[in-house]
């Protein structure tokens, strides 16, 4: 969390994953990398990897992808 709070109101721009810049996902990405996290690249790919989890048991940092 600390890590993408830094960047906040860094600028939009397609296919950017930061740190100046980021596209839909590169926030995601960008911010989990320095704790050890690898995320695809994608809006659509963290939705396939992972462990659902009942919302009761979310945490922060948890990614969230909703259909």
């Amino acid at each position: 969390m600390n890590a993408a709070l830094t960047r906040l109101g860094a600028p939009y721009a397609w296919a950017a994953t930061g740190p100046d810049a980021f596209d839909c996902s590169g926030p995601a990405v960008w911010s989990l990398n320095p704790a050890g996290w690898t995320l695809p690249h994608s809006s659509q790919a963290p939705a396939s990897g992972g462990q659902p989890a009942p919302l009761d048991q979310i945490r922060h940092g948890d990614v969230i992808s909703l259909f």
